[in-house]
């Protein structure tokens, strides 16, 4: 058993074996720390325990550094070749399978990054622009978190211009817009009108549909069923960017 040595809290290991119960690991970092020692004080190279777990020296040199997690069937044979004790392999192997635990958890919670296309559609919170939804403008990563249930292949980001729609959506703010093509409830959508793109309120009333400025300044539209071919929904906002 390896002699202790307590200083500020922590326990450095003076002996040539393994270390002692009393010590725990909590990390990649920590768990490099305590096979590098155990390692060095009995005079094993690292390119020997490479030769005897199958993997190469520079992997070993990541794992003692902590730059990656320690397989725990590795990590089983790891301190076998050390020759560490039952006990000390038995609390290293439990600390190694939180760590596993934790990162796995992690990972899980780190949130897929989603590129997003930009169009050169200027959709005017006001006045109107042209369409014009052929050219993409840049590309923009957003995780995946924020657009949920959302069909990522079908989904733009367009600048709004003017003020119908303040306070919800300032002028220069953009919008992620589920371009589905079609009105499904009550909501805020990109639309056309004519050749020009808006960004409106739309509500489904008993008398028809109606589109609708958050800015009281402007007067809300009824959609007649005579303006089917100059009116059309091209999706559904689902997120609002501010600008800087």
């Amino acid at each position: 058993m390896a002699e202790l040595k307590k200083i500020k809290g922590k326990y450095d290991f003076l002996g040539t074996a393994s270390p002692s119960l009393t010590y725990r690991v909590h990390s990649n970092k920590g768990m490099g720390a305590v096979l590098l020692r155990i390692r060095t004080r009995q005079g094993v190279s690292q390119q020997h325990v490479a030769d005897e777990l199958g993997v190469t020296q520079a992997m070993v040199s990541r794992w003692e550094a902590g730059k990656a997690t320690v397989d725990l069937d590795i990590l089983g044979n790891w301190l076998q070749l050390l020759d560490v004790s039952y006990q000390e392999k038995k609390m290293l192997m439990r600390d190694a399978q939180r760590i596993s635990e934790m990162a796995n958890i992690s990972s899980r919670n780190k949130s897929q990054m989603l590129t997003i296309p930009e169009y050169n559609v200027s959709a005017s919170a006001g006045g109107g622009e042209f369409v014009g939804f052929e050219e993409v403008v840049e590309y923009h990563s957003l995780p995946e978190k924020f657009l949920p249930d959302t069909n990522h292949d079908r989904t733009g980001i367009v600048r709004i211009n003017g003020d119908s729609m303040y306070p919800t959506i300032n002028s220069g703010d953009y919008v992620v817009v589920s371009l589905t093509g079609r009105f499904y409830e009550d909501g805020i959508y990109l639309i056309r009108i004519d050749n020009s793109v808006y960004c409106k309120r739309l509500q489904r009333r008993i008398d028809g549909l109606f589109i609708i400025s958050d800015n009281p300044a402007y007067s809300e539209m009824q959609i007649d069923s005579d303006d089917s071919e100059d009116f059309q929904v091209l999706g559904r906002v689902v997120l609002t960017m501010k600008k800087h």
